[in-house]
């Protein structure tokens, strides 16, 4: 491990410790977990042992987890680039659950984040082409009762894609209806390598409203412009239907997209396709339509889509998303099994069906647990990851996992 990545983990750790020796009358007491995963896993035809050591400490709000990991096979012995990457090491760092505290903030790897109504960042992710490293990304909210920020880091030891929303209620106080519920904010966000070698910044602004017209149900439109080439607007509706059993979080829009602009242009695509400032010249001024719904079954099942359709270009975007929770195994089977399934895929040539599970600009990623004891599962794991130049990047990893 570099002396960088070491002194990194040693001040995370001395923060960690600061912030709580603050706190530790509000918080409960310390809890230390800790796994051991023991496996084979296929990189790309070839075959490598796994052993990983998985601590995690957490205390009230704030929490921290671990991945100490050993790759090796008799060929090329251990593989000391695991090591180079502080992301591959420190799996996260948490303060506050998402949507529950005023102030939220996490490191780790980057899955679904989205700036606003994802006009700009929509379900940003921070993995690349290489799919055993990951970058040590960043999420940092603040939710207060008239304004608020979201803020996004690719990668806080070497940052290169940095994003921020700010907003605010300018009409809080206003004792009219709806009125006084109208939320105004301000997106920017940049790229300063959009494509590897390429310094040409690409950089994003945007403004947006949302007004919450009941409680389940809010209005909203969005304008961004994308510095030196072309702008978009969006108007469209969200919320979230339902509660208990069964409930519906969606969002469904209509875009007027400009010539050399692309909507929700950082998506969980973005660090795998690298599109830079080049692909924006082949944007046509059309109409869109985008829609993504998330559909909770209480404990049991998470359903999800996301399908932006554009009218003259040949390039919509497709998400699909399946988790099946082991609690409904465990109704069915009464085996303790969860299962996990994930889509993503931008068709940008003829001839390429919109589930093509081997298809340029795509990502596919599924997972199985099997708890066989109390304390001990089996798991296996499935990615695939195709550029756009349909060149692909596989990996498969069958464990022991251990908790102590």
């Amino acid at each position: 491990m570099s002396s960088k990545n070491f002194m990194i983990i040693f001040c995370l750790f001395c923060l960690a410790g600061a912030s709580y020796a603050e706190n530790s009358q509000e918080t409960p007491e310390a809890k230390l977990k800790l796994s051991l995963v023991a496996g084979s896993r296929m990189i790309n035809d070839k075959n490598y042992n796994e052993l990983i050591l998985q601590p995690e400490f957490n205390k009230g709000k704030f929490g921290i987890g671990l991945n100490l990991l050993a790759r090796w096979n008799a060929d090329e012995g251990f593989r000391d680039e695991d090591w180079d990457e502080i992301g591959n090491i420190i799996n996260y760092i948490r303060f506050a659950d998402k949507g529950n505290s005023p102030l939220y903030l996490r490191l780790g790897k980057l899955s679904q984040a989205t700036l606003g109504h994802g006009f700009i960042v929509d379900r940003y992710s921070n993995r690349g082409t290489d799919i055993v490293k990951d970058a040590l990304g960043s999420v940092l909210n603040i939710k207060l009762e008239s304004t608020g920020l979201e803020t996004l880091v690719n990668d806080v030891t070497d940052p290169r894609v940095c994003g921020a929303r700010i907003y605010f209620k300018p009409l809080k106080n206003i004792d009219i209806p709806l009125i006084n519920k109208i939320i105004l904010g301000a997106t920017y966000v940049q790229d300063s390598e959009p494509q590897s070698g390429n310094k040409d910044n690409l950089t994003v602004k945007g403004i947006d409203l949302e007004l919450p017209i009941y409680k389940w149900l809010s209005f909203h439109t969005d304008y961004a412009r994308i510095s030196d080439y072309g702008h978009g607007v969006a108007l469209g509706l969200s919320g979230n239907i339902g509660q208990g059993f069964s409930s519906l979080a969606f969002k469904t829009e209509l875009r007027d997209l400009g010539a050399d602009f692309i909507p929700g242009i950082f998506n969980s695509l973005y660090e795998i396709t690298r599109p830079g400032t080049s692909t924006l010249q082949q944007a046509e001024n059309q109409k869109s339509w985008d829609t993504a719904a998330d559909w909770y079954l209480s404990d049991l099942a998470i359903i999800s889509l996301g399908y932006e359709d554009r009218s003259k270009e040949i390039a919509p975007k497709l998400h699909l998303g399946l988790k099946l929770e082991n609690e409904l195994f465990l109704r069915m089977t009464r085996q303790n099994i969860s299962i996990s399934f994930a889509y993503d895929h931008e068709r940008r040539e003829k001839g390429h069906n919109l589930i093509d599970f081997n298809a340029p600009n795509s990502t596919l990623t599924g997972k199985i647990n099997f708890r066989i004891a109390k304390n001990i599962s089996l798991n296996y794991t499935h990615q695939e990851v195709y550029n756009n130049m349909g060149k692909e990047t596989k990996t498969s990893l069958l464990s022991t996992k251990v908790l102590f």
